[in-house]
């Protein structure tokens, strides 16, 4: 891998992670447990953040930042065509969401969380 595309797919990731570890703190609470739980309390009930302006996008920022961090690894690995890197850069941001529909990757499947991926890797795919 490149080292651009190795930096920006690293800055996403770090995107991805602070959004939710900033604004979406309960959603970590279940897989970190009670000292996480805690502090995901507290930080909902009296942090910085706790006011969020669009809380629906905190929602869709990390499936944005990871689909373009697998987007951009992907691409970067393909040879060929630009149009074969864009669909390859496509294909791996959408595969999360993809294996939620089809029940293979837990999560909620949700339509703008699929567009929001497709997007990201579509952007992944041309820079």
């Amino acid at each position: 891998m490149r080292l651009v595309p190795a930096i920006a797919a690293g800055a996403a990731i770090l995107v991805g992670v602070l959004t939710y570890t900033l604004f979406r703190p309960t959603a970590l609470s279940a897989a970190f447990g009670q000292d996480w739980q805690t502090w995901a309390v507290w930080m909902e009930q009296h942090g910085p953040l706790r006011s969020v302006a669009f809380p629906w996008l905190a929602n869709l920022i990390p499936d944005a930042t990871w689909a373009f961090a697998i987007g951009i690894a992907a691409g970067s690995l393909v040879m060929g065509t630009r149009w074969r890197v864009i669909a390859v850069a496509v294909l791996a941001g959408a595969s999360h969401e993809c294996g939620q529909y089809l029940g293979v990757i837990p999560g909620a499947a949700a339509p703008l969380d699929l567009l929001v991926s497709i997007v990201a890797g579509l952007v992944a795919g041309i820079l």
